[in-house]
């Protein structure tokens, strides 16, 4: 829910309510591109012309930081 927050904060809309460890953002592809850089996600759905939603699955075993690491990198777009 933490990664859920951020990118509600930043004014980003999602394919579904995230309530669960799965969430759809809909981003726009240069953010993405960006992402995809340093993370693993799954693009799920063209949204638009410039936007995807996405699936992006966490677990007990994911790394804080690395959450603080993609959260930073959403805020910096």
């Amino acid at each position: 829910m933490k990664i859920a927050k951020a990118i509600e904060k930043k004014g980003y809309s999602f394919l579904t309510k995230p309530e669960s460890n799965q969430i759809f953002p809909i981003l726009p592809i240069s953010l993405i591109e960006k992402l995809e850089e340093k993370f693993v996600f799954f693009r799920w759905e063209k949204s638009d012309e410039n936007h995807f939603a996405l699936r992006i699955v966490t677990s007990w075993a994911t790394n804080e930081i690395k959450v603080d690491e993609f959260i930073e990198m959403v805020n910096e777009y």
